[in-house]
């Protein structure tokens, strides 16, 4: 939306933006022309599942570090923040 309060053209249409393809020319020219590319079933089977894993596990330690650091949380503590 502009300023002005009216709607903007779309810079490009979501029809025209990459979409998921194993052919290396397909890549190549996404990535050419839109500086990306999705490339379907990158991975599969047991590299999939590990790769999965690994993002749980991850996500789980950035979840309990920030309850330790949001504010909000009423289990924070005030030790160490150096107000005392």
């Amino acid at each position: 939306m502009t300023h002005d309060g009216r709607q903007r053209e779309p810079l490009w249409c979501e029809s025209d933006l990459p979409t998921a393809s194993r052919d290396p020319e397909v890549l190549r020219r996404d990535l050419a022309e839109y500086g990306y590319c999705i490339v379907a079933r990158a991975l599969e089977g047991q590299a999939l599942a590990a790769v999965q894993d690994r993002i749980r596990e991850q996500a789980a330690a950035e979840r309990q570090l920030h309850d330790k650091k949001n504010p909000a949380n009423p289990q924070r503590a005030i030790r160490g923040s150096g107000c005392c």
